[in-house]
């Protein structure tokens, strides 16, 4: 029988250590991230132990574990941070016996550690006499958005939106937009999508979505609330964050919202001028051709039309009023050629960014050929330039375009030289001052020489209707009724009429003295407010060209009863500018006391000029014995004066 001898309590003791000694080394337990500063739990498809965007390039709180010593040794510990396996931070100094409630030992991990992308190692080294390492804690650090930190593709909305932007016809219809965000590089579980849209950037958050599933499409209702009450162009776009909070560049796409009802129940346009005649002539090209849009449904100030001509496009036009007229010019109506063609006429509504086609359209008949050599690009209008223009010839005056009293009664000739491109059944007519000449028409045959001069005569009556005019139009026009109604029109030939007499009503001094034809004294004097005593001149009625006139009126005193001899300095010169009125029930002028006071007793004349048909005109005089001579040397004492 074995007898075990029993230890010493030294004996015990050393027992002890070695059992301690023979169990098999571990490393101290990896630290921990402070609850300050927690990593974020993990994903399958992601580093471990990320670290969130807050915490980086901070100062981070990290957590050691409690340890043992067997044996304390009479000495201070310390504990001191590894980073990528080099110390960093300021070591704890640990005293012994280790106290329990030091525990977790809490050091500091500096910011710079934590601003490069990586997955390290994060370590504590302890020295108790001997320095140990402990187990790595694995700290992964991201600084990169998805989708590389780039904007990702636009945000991809219903093929009627894309198209047609958001209408209230469309949330009327669907109550709200499906908003669909495309795949981007290197998503990742719980990446944060969030959308915004309005007016500007970044505009209101519509939402966010969190992707726990990266196979379920991301998608977001864009509600008709959120869409609001605003027109016109909105942005709508989406920011990517990764869980770690890293956020890429916003991607943004404008969208036009139209909130207001479209347009609708558009007409066909008309064009009444092609109703008129069955198609659009020249004439009508030079005074403009109207193309009527009708009222539709859901105008809203603001809106505008633009007009499509033979698939041309015309200028926008504002609608203040219904019917709507577009009136279109020559070069517009011509567009690829003179015809004759069909055009086809339609319009579009045009409301801020978005165009309302009218369906359906007209068709027009145009056509513009015309006579004579073409117009010059630009077409000038109703006037050809390169027509020559005609010369008037009087039969008594001899310098052209000029007719004058001595050519009255005369019939006067005109000439022209036949124009380039001329052909057989052209009809050249002459007009006085707007008005076709009887007789004054040339036929042409298409066989006149190069330098051919087609002759006119106008009659003395044409002459004599158009009365004096110091720049009286002469023009032809050139037709070609086999082919169509249009003409060619020559510029005027301004000439100069003069053939008429035209005489203007002559003034006459009232008030003369009883049982005189020609004699005025001091009780033909009349006392005028504000002006004094006066001789009162009527100028009879039947003249309305002297209507807004400033006429110029003279009084000449004369020393002889035939007014050939003026006194010296007694004249008086003033102005008079009748009504129109007063042109049709004659007026009164006023001659001062003065001038006449210094006629005394000889004669005086008033007489008066105007323009008369463009040429200065001069009224006949009335001539009249002056007496204002009292006995003596005196002059008219008016207190005596009626």
């Amino acid at each position: 029988m074995t007898v075990t001898k029993a230890m010493t309590d030294k004996e015990s003791r050393a027992a002890y250590r070695r059992l301690l000694r023979s169990f098999a080394r571990t490393l101290p337990a990896q630290p921990n991230m402070g609850a300050e500063n927690p990593l974020l739990a993990d994903t399958a498809d992601d580093a471990v132990n990320q670290l969130p965007l807050a915490f980086q390039g901070k100062n981070l709180v990290v957590e050691v574990p409690a340890f043992t010593v067997a044996e304390p040794p009479d000495f201070d510990g310390s504990v001191k941070l590894l980073w990528r396996g080099s110390p960093v931070g300021t070591a704890v100094v640990i005293k012994f016996p280790l106290d329990p409630s030091i525990f977790p030992l809490k050091l500091t991990l500096p910011a710079a550690q934590t601003i490069v992308a990586g997955t390290y190692e994060l370590k504590y080294r302890v020295f108790t006499g001997n320095s140990e390492e402990s187990s790595p804690l694995l700290v992964s650090i991201d600084t990169m958005a998805p989708n590389a930190g780039s904007p990702g593709k636009q945000i991809e909305l219903p093929a009627e939106v894309e198209s047609g932007g958001i209408t209230k016809e469309y949330l009327d219809a669907n109550g709200s937009v499906l908003l669909t965000i495309p795949d981007y590089g290197d998503a990742k579980i719980n990446d944060e999508i969030t959308v915004y849209f309005g007016s500007t950037l970044p505009g209101i958050k519509v939402g966010t979505i969190v992707r726990a599933d990266l196979s379920t499409p991301t998608t977001l209702e864009l509600t008709a609330a959120q869409v609001g009450t605003q027109e016109g162009a909105m942005f709508i776009g989406y920011t990517l964050m990764d869980r770690v909070g890293n956020i890429g560049q916003p991607s943004y796409k404008t969208v036009e919202v139209v909130l207001k009802p479209a347009p609708a129940n558009l007409q066909p346009p008309t064009v009444p001028q092609d109703a008129d005649t069955d198609r659009i002539t020249l004439q009508d090209a030079y005074d403009g051709v109207g193309v009527f849009i009708e009222q539709y449904d859901n105008f809203t100030a603001g809106d505008q039309v633009r007009v499509i001509w033979e698939g041309a496009p015309q200028p926008l036009i504002a609608i203040a009023e219904f019917p709507a007229v577009v009136t279109l010019g020559y070069a517009a109506l011509k567009g690829s050629s003179d015809g004759p063609k069909t055009v086809h006429v339609t319009y579009e509504i045009v409301r801020g960014n978005r165009t309302y086609p009218e369906p359906t359209g007209v068709d027009v008949e145009v056509d513009l050929r015309k006579p004579g050599p073409p117009n010059p690009d630009p077409d000038p209008g109703d006037i050809n330039p390169d027509l020559a223009l005609v010369t008037v010839q009087a039969r008594v005056t001899t310098s052209p375009n000029k007719i004058a009293v001595a050519d009255a009664g005369e019939d006067a000739d005109a000439s022209v030289e036949l124009y380039k491109q001329s052909k057989a059944d052209d009809v050249m007519q002459l007009y006085w001052k707007g008005v076709a000449v009887p007789g004054g028409v040339y036929n042409v045959t298409g066989s006149e020489a190069a330098d051919f001069v087609v002759d006119f005569v106008i009659p003395w009556a044409s002459i004599e209707a158009g009365g004096n005019d110091p720049a009286l139009p002469v023009h032809y026009t050139i037709a070609h009724p086999s082919v169509n109604a249009n003409v060619d029109t020559s510029g005027p030939q301004p000439v100069e009429v003069l053939v008429l007499e035209h005489k203007i009503p002559v003034p006459a001094f009232q008030h003369l003295f009883d049982g005189a034809t020609d004699w005025i004294n001091c009780d033909s004097l009349r006392l005028i407010t504000g002006q004094g005593w006066n001789a009162e001149v009527l100028i009879p009625g039947g003249e309305p060209q002297l209507a807004g006139q400033e006429l110029s009126f003279k009084y000449i005193g004369w020393a002889d009863n035939g007014g050939t001899t003026a006194i010296p300095n007694n004249e008086h010169d003033f102005k008079y500018t009748p009504s129109l009125q007063e042109t049709v029930d004659g007026f009164i002028v006023l001659v001062p006391y003065a001038p006449l006071l210094e006629t005394y007793n000889r004669w005086g004349s008033i007489e008066y000029s105007a323009v008369i048909d463009g040429f200065p005109a001069t009224s006949g005089r009335h001539l009249v014995r002056v007496f204002m001579q009292l006995t003596g040397n005196a002059s008219c004492r008016f207190d005596q004066v009626p």
